[in-house]
């Protein structure tokens, strides 16, 4: 169970490390773009 949960923890991680470089990547094409 505490791999399940362990997995399930590295997931979320990589989830919002993606989202949070979408962001900047997309804050900074538009900051580029001007």
């Amino acid at each position: 169970m505490m791999v399940g949960v362990g997995i399930g923890v590295i997931l979320t991680l990589l989830v919002e490390a993606a989202g949070i470089g979408l962001l900047i990547y997309y804050v900074v094409r538009r900051d580029l773009r001007w």
